[in-house]
């Protein structure tokens, strides 16, 4: 191979010293050649270190950057007469240059993006930290109103069952004061439960809950609100079915998609909730015929809709966490102009009861507190459009 043509296919700088040293280290009297890159550094062959200065070598005056070593202290027996290679040296230092240059280029990103990548990880870290703490306060304080209020409901429930003296007008009033602290409860609830589960510390108990039961008295429960809305709430349930739940979070559950199935419907419209096992999950389906997901985003319902309630926002965040809980799945359907499906699908519990063994039940308070409110807010809402 011509040294030209052997130059060509040299990829740095030590192979373009040991290139050089075949060519003209014999008839020369060199023993070894450096080369030195664009940086100051030099590259010997042989060797495998680079030298921040080349001792002992001398430099050519054609090439600068190229220094050889003699066998002994003497000049070289000939001198090195490069020709036309001298042209292809110079480009090809060049061409070293250039690779080298995109080389620390491409090293000094790396190096910032791990840099950029090590930032926001503490970045994360601090936020997660500093928003466990948030809602731990957080949570704190929605509690040591939730204690109180409750205090207030019973005070109130005895002030109106128990003291038959009360005028009517006066006795409204304080129903009316009740449904209020109900919602300021309801509100305050949802935000403890948010807390608890962005903290990591909500607790799930599962028992062998009888599902069919537990979801027929809360759908007959909603149906006389849905009427009061002019909304039609049907049920198809499958009896018998046990399910191994926490029955207060999956009445959470049900009761936010039954609210919100109310609250993005019209009068006329249709709701449905079913209740189906196939031996091994038991599926929850909740459908409603209301705007759809998509539009409801797109414009805000307390303008654009008079029959639209109020919503907090976290309601769908806390039952996907709810059903996750619960070792269940959620998914959510969705099309403009056509409602809403949403679907909850559990386990169903592994040992059946043996006969004549009672499945424990679960009081629908929560429910029945939830119905209360929906309403009053119809109420107050009929009021609103005369």
């Amino acid at each position: 191979m011509r040294a030209s043509e052997e130059l060509r296919a040299v990829d740095s700088y030590s192979g373009l010293a040991r290139c050089l040293l075949r060519q003209f280290g014999q008839r020369a009297g060199i023993r070894a050649v450096a080369v030195r890159d664009g940086i100051g550094l030099w590259h010997p062959f042989p060797g495998r270190r680079a030298l921040a200065e080349a001792k002992g070598f001398e430099p050519l005056d054609a090439l600068p950057r190229i220094a050889v070593l003699p066998h002994s202290l003497r000049k070289l027996r000939r001198p090195l007469r490069f020709g036309n290679l001298k042209d292809i040296l110079a480009l090809k230092l060049e061409t070293l240059d250039l690779r080298q240059r995109l080389k620390r280029s491409e090293l000094l990103r790396s190096a910032e993006m791990r840099y950029d990548k090590e930032l926001r990880f503490n970045e994360r870290r601090r936020l997660r930290r500093d928003l466990g703490e948030t809602m731990e306060a957080f949570g704190r304080h929605s509690h040591d109103l939730k204690t109180p209020f409750s205090m207030l409901t019973i005070t109130l429930d005895k002030l109106v069952l128990q003291e038959e003296k009360l005028p009517a007008k006066l006795r409204l009033k304080l129903e009316g004061i009740k449904l209020m602290i109900f919602s300021v409860l309801r509100t305050v609830g949802n935000t403890l439960d948010a807390a608890r589960i962005l903290g990591h510390k909500k607790q799930t108990l599962r028992i062998p809950h009888n599902l069919s039961d537990f979801v027929r008295s809360i759908a007959e429960l909603y149906s006389i609100v849905f009427d009061s809305y002019g909304i039609k709430l049907s049920a198809e349930i499958e009896p018998g079915i046990i399910a191994e739940v926490d029955p207060l979070q999956i009445e959470k559950v049900i009761n936010n998609l039954l609210s919100n199935a109310l609250k993005h419907n019209l009068p006329g419209g249709r709701a449905q909730i079913s209740l189906k096992s196939d031996g091994r999950r038991a599926t929850l389906v909740i459908t409603d015929g209301g705007l759809g997901m998509t539009q409801m985003a797109a414009q805000s319902p307390r303008v654009n809709s008079a029959w639209a309630l109020s919503s907090h926002g976290f309601g769908l965040k806390i039952v996907r966490e709810l059903v996750r809980l619960n070792r269940g799945k959620f998914a959510l359907h969705s099309r403009t102009g056509l409602g809403t499906s949403a679907v909850v699908d559990l386990p169903v519990a592994l040992s059946r009861p043996k006969k004549g063994e009672v499945v424990r039940a679960h009081p629908i308070y929560h429910t029945m507190q939830e119905v209360e409110l929906l309403a009053h807010e119809r109420t107050a809402l009929s009021r609103r459009k005369r």
